[in-house]
């Protein structure tokens, strides 16, 4: 298991910056397949937010 740390730069002023730690099975050894893992999860991100689980009551 492999974790990414991801701290947000380029923040607002006065802001917390947003820290992340996504994990993954795949190797990350240096910043390049960093940044590709971090991709994957943030792309996994805006299509589950934009098509979003059915909850149980639709398919119930």
């Amino acid at each position: 298991m492999w974790v990414v740390y991801v701290v947000e730069q380029n923040r607002p002023q006065n802001v917390e910056p947003i820290e992340w730690m996504p994990l993954t099975s795949e190797a990350v050894e240096d910043f390049e397949p960093a940044c590709v893992r971090v991709d994957w999860y943030v792309r996994r991100w805006i299509i589950e937010m934009r098509m979003p689980r059915p909850d149980a009551e639709t398919y119930g």
